[in-house]
Parts: C-alpha cells; sequence; structure tokens
C-alpha cells in the first residue's frame, strides 16, 4: 500500500498495491501556521538564489599532481630479508669464549631461578611419590 498526494488537496490519497515516493519542494512544505502571516513577514521564509560559484585561491585546481602511491609488498620482503639476516648474524657475531658467561637482566634471571625452583620441587615430589609406592 502507498500514498499518492492529490494535486488538489494536501491530504494524501491511499493507492492499493503501489508505493511512491512523496518529493515536497520547500513550497509545499510550510511551517506550521506561516499562512496567519502577513505578506511583508512571508518573504523572510522564502527561499533565497543559490550562491554563485568561486573558484578557490589556495590552489590550482587544474594542475593535477601525481600522487606516488605504492604497495607494501617490497616493505614485507626487506623486513623478512632483515629478520632473517639478524638472526643468522646474531649466532655468529655475539659468540661467546671459552668460560665466558651469558649476561641475563634482572627479570631473566628471576625467571631463570624461579624455573630452578619448580624443577626442584618437581624432582622431590617424583621421588617421594616413588618412594611412597615402594614401601
Amino acid at each position: 500500500m502507498g500514498f499518492e498526494r492529490s494535486s488538489k488537496t494536501s491530504q494524501p490519497k491511499l493507492v492499493a498495491g503501489v508505493t511512491f515516493v512523496i518529493a515536497l519542494t520547500v513550497a509545499q512544505v510550510k511551517m506550521p501556521g506561516t499562512h496567519l502571516l502577513p505578506e511583508n513577514l512571508l518573504k523572510l521564509f522564502a527561499p533565497r538564489p543559490p550562491l554563485p560559484y568561486t573558484r578557490p585561491v589556495d590552489r590550482d585546481i587544474d594542475r593535477v599532481h601525481k600522487k606516488n602511491v605504492d604497495g607494501v609488498a617490497h616493505i614485507l620482503e626487506q623486513l623478512k630479508e632483515a629478520n632473517t639476516e639478524s638472526l643468522i648474524n646474531a649466532g655468529m657475531s655475539e659468540a661467546m669464549e671459552e668460560g665466558e658467561e651469558p649476561v641475563y637482566t634482572h627479570a631473566e634471571e628471576t625467571k631463570r631461578q624461579m624455573r630452578r625452583e619448580e624443577r626442584k620441587a618437581k624432582k622431590a615430589e617424583e621421588f617421594r611419590i616413588a618412594k611412597d609406592s615402594c614401601s
């Protein structure tokens, strides 16, 4: 069901099975109560003419600039190469001499100590379970 606007009245008519899009202009849509105003005030609500076009002054729109836009495939390839090279070079350049120990940060050293304690507790628990099962 749709509505059709009658040319004689402003009330919509019901048309079965058809849908109409109602496009109203500014002249057709009036504010409520404006028909009661005098002519000199009605002129204040009249639409104004469109603004004239002026060209922008900051840049020339006729001058076309080439956009240097590239993909990211070559960047990803460079990153993969750099990552591979750094992994290869990390083992060679930082080879430790005989008797030298690696230097760990305080956080790494703490984690290593915690892992040692966990392994020690696990071995002690396994030994206790084995001892109890033999008895």
